[in-house]
């Protein structure tokens, strides 16, 4: 399928059960690497270019191909981006969540996104919390994998996220954020 057409054809993909089978059939008939290099394949066609995501994007816009930009945010105006750099740190945090699905082959479920200082002291959230998205290269995103031991989750993403990682798998989630300097970081909930 050339590039074009499987752009067009990734905003159609919504996990139908037509679909899985589909995608059931394809594994069946093709060679690890043919599933790889197609998924590549597919992954670069849909990526948001650099600056292509703004604060006034529509909640429906899709930084990867299962994250949109009102599942940072709750579908909440009052937690819309309003910088640039929030939007940059949030594709990134957005293009691990995807990672994380796609590793785990099930849907990624986020439970908190960007909150602004007046929803973060509602919700008890530390004063200098990632989840602000206070300054270039900071911001947060919890989340889970439907159907994933949280602890599973949480064993993969130590391995493969570089920045801080906050181990709230006794809560039913995964901290990842970021931080000026992005220094790798863990905790505990």
């Amino acid at each position: 399928m050339s590039t074009i057409r499987l752009a067009s054809a990734a905003k159609f993909y919504k996990e139908l059960p037509h679909q899985i089978a589909a995608w059931n059939a394809l594994e069946a008939a093709l060679t690890p690497k043919q599933i790889e290099d197609f998924a590549e394949l597919y992954r670069s066609a849909t990526e948001v270019k650099a600056g292509a995501f703004k604060p006034s994007s529509p909640f429906s816009y899709k930084l990867t191909p299962n994250v949109t930009y009102g599942e940072l945010t709750q579908q909440s105006e009052a937690r819309r981006f309003v910088a640039q750099h929030q939007c940059d740190t949030a594709l990134v945090l957005a293009q691990f969540v995807q990672k994380a699905r796609d590793h785990f082959g099930r849907p990624a479920i986020i439970t908190s996104g960007h909150r602004p200082p007046k929803i973060n002291a509602q919700v008890g959230g530390a004063s200098r919390s990632e989840h602000l998205y206070d300054a270039p290269n900071t911001g947060a995103v919890d989340f889970y994998i439907d159907g994933v031991s949280v602890y599973t989750l949480q064993a993969w993403a130590d391995k493969e996220w570089p920045y801080s990682l906050g181990y709230g798998a006794p809560k039913g989630f995964i901290h990842i954020g970021m931080r000026p300097g992005k220094p790798r970081v863990r905790w505990d909930y």
